[in-house]
């Protein structure tokens, strides 16, 4: 059974002010202050939205006709943020083979029609890729309950999803299908982490100050994908207020 996910037609975000019709080659950030807020994005993708296949006859990664819904969660730290370095697509556990090897400093992932909201897909990725750390031990959310709702609530007395904008990247293959929907997420206590799981979409991982990240990124010692090096820009850098 081929993969699904969730879309929104291009050309309805166009219509609605939401993407520029022309955006050839260009990486935007689009605060979603100045679009009436994230329920602007939910009420069209409730709207419009829908679940169609990434691979196939008619793959929705190939038709920019679409636009792909992801929840890409940026991680603060006091004066730091997370970022990790992707693994190779067929030694983990994903199918990206576009991204492999860069550094990322979101975590999230597409929309399935098993997420009842949009913010509950984010929490789902959050627990398949991260773990929270309380006192340098790993929380177990779930417990003998193996259904996600229950963990979900759990997990939202330590953490805080924030939405704070759009990134959309026509710069490659990737960021022309996607349309990112950029989180902030930090911890309600001084003592909890967010620690990356290793060896299933990552390789390892790093909490940076921004001067580090910039050293590395201009030395070559990290190449950051599209999505990372808007939100650094935007988000991290000189943060939109």
């Amino acid at each position: 059974m081929a993969k699904e996910c969730l879309a929104i037609p291009t050309e309805i975000l166009v219509q609605e002010n939401i993407l520029p019709a022309k955006r050839k080659n260009k990486a935007l950030y689009i605060p979603l202050s100045t679009i009436g807020g994230v329920e602007t994005i939910y009420n069209l993708t409730a709207q419009y939205g829908e679940y169609r296949d990434r691979e196939g006859e008619q793959p929705v990664e190939k038709d920019p006709n679409f636009q792909q819904l992801i929840m890409y969660a940026f991680v603060l730290r006091d004066r730091s943020f997370l970022a990790y370095q992707r693994g190779s697509h067929k030694e983990g556990n994903y199918d990206e083979s576009r991204l492999e090897g860069k550094i990322s400093l979101g975590l999230g992932g597409h929309i399935e029609r098993s997420d009842l909201t949009l913010e509950d897909s984010l929490y789902r990725e959050i627990d398949e890729e991260a773990e929270i750390w309380i006192n340098n031990e790993p929380i177990n959310f779930r417990h003998s309950d193996p259904e996600l709702g229950p963990k979900i609530w759990s997990m939202k007395n330590y953490i805080d999803i924030t939405p704070v904008g759009l990134i959309k990247d026509e710069r490659d293959s990737v960021g022309k299908v996607h349309l990112g929907i950029a989180c902030r997420l930090t911890t309600k206590l001084k003592q909890a982490d967010i620690r990356v799981k290793t060896g299933r979409e990552s390789v390892s991982y790093r909490y940076l100050t921004p001067k580090k990240y910039q050293q590395l990124v201009e030395s070559h010692k990290l190449i950051p994908e599209g999505w990372s090096d808007i939100v650094f820009r935007n988000e991290i850098l000189t943060p939109i207020k």
